[in-house]
């Protein structure tokens, strides 16, 4: 059976940040150059490596992130490659969660925590889909494209208006085996 985590006791929080999307462009771009300010200046924020004092993969990182309208919220599906950069710079060997939400205002916020196990409640509100192992890159359209197709062969219904959050188990090897649990809210009804 496969561990679900939630956020535990808050370590360290950070505000006041302009929080910036994952940028695959060049060292020398501007737009890289402002991620990599970011990031600098979120771990110099978070006093590392003291925030992280004990093993690797007992942390949780969430981000609140500021949008400035409504619409925003329900646009984008970019939660991930907002918490992406940052994962990846404080090395994401750390965390065993990492979620992320959006909301209408003006300070947005990363978060570190611990972690505990949360238990998925079995009423009839939950859909549960496991697809199996896939291979491959999930930057690529190849592995994007098994994703779907062994969603599509489990004839998951449609999911209705509201809160919807989705839990994903990815299994690393560099050097040591990684587990990584994404739990992302991608919207919900105000």
């Amino acid at each position: 059976m496969l561990s679900t985590w939630t956020h535990g006791h808050s370590i360290k929080q950070i505000s006041g940040i302009e929080p910036r999307l994952a940028s695959w462009n060049s060292n020398n771009d501007p737009e890289q150059m402002r991620v990599q300010a970011y990031l600098k200046d979120v771990e110099t924020r978070l006093q590392l490596p003291t925030t992280f004092s004990r093993n690797d993969g007992l942390y949780g990182l969430h981000m609140d992130i500021a949008v400035r309208n409504v619409a925003q919220l329900y646009t984008g599906c970019d939660l991930d490659n907002y918490l992406y950069p940052v994962a990846h710079h404080l090395n994401a060997r750390h965390f065993r969660y990492a979620s992320a939400v959006k909301h209408v205002g003006n300070d947005s916020s990363i978060s570190i925590h611990e972690t505990q196990p949360f238990l998925l409640p079995r009423d009839a509100s939950w859909s549960f889909c496991s697809c199996g192992i896939i291979t491959g890159s999930s930057q690529k359209k190849e592995w994007k494209i098994q994703l779907r197709d062994k969603l599509k062969e489990k004839n998951i219904n449609p999911l209705g208006s509201g809160l919807v959050e989705m839990q994903w188990n990815q299994f690393l090897v560099d050097h040591h085996p990684l587990t990584h649990s994404v739990l992302t809210t991608i919207g919900s009804a105000f």
